[in-house]
């Protein structure tokens, strides 16, 4: 017997014996694969500082996953990347990984399009302070734009 199971980490469905079901990690660690792999395919990359609802494509379901990466994502010398980032100590930060880096004002997310977001973990003492980061304050996800 077959059944049919909606895997909302990746577009479409996935059919499974039920003698023979893949665990969830074991799913997500596949997509994983698919996701950079689809990064290291784009000559063009963007970063956010953040999610906001109005930078994706969408008609009825906005639907964003993003797994937990490293600065690693940032070390493929022909890749370029538009960061939609204000805060330089961010930007610093992020160009000791890779010097290919254009600023933008905004980005918009077309569905299906793999992208960065790089987001402090707290929140500076004053909102948009200048303060200095580190590696470890800073939470980097690749995501994507699964929306319908």
């Amino acid at each position: 017997m077959w059944d049919c199971d909606l895997d909302h980490t990746a577009v479409g469905m996935r059919l499974f014996a039920e003698e023979d079901l893949l665990s969830l990690y074991h799913i997500n660690t596949l997509l994983w694969g698919d996701w950079m792999s689809q990064v290291q395919e784009q000559a063009v990359v963007k970063v956010l500082s953040s999610l906001p609802p109005n930078a994706f494509e969408f008609t009825r379901t906005l639907e964003v996953r993003c797994e937990r990466a490293s600065f690693d994502v940032f070390a493929s010398p022909e890749k370029k990347f538009l960061v939609a980032i204000r805060h330089k100590p961010t930007l610093d930060l992020i160009s000791k990984y890779t010097k290919n880096i254009e600023l933008i004002n905004e980005a918009t997310i077309g569905r299906g399009e793999t992208f960065i977001v790089a987001t402090l973990t707290k929140r500076t003492p004053i909102s948009g302070q200048d303060v200095q980061v580190t590696e470890s304050d800073l939470m980097i996800l690749l995501c994507r734009n699964n929306s319908v």
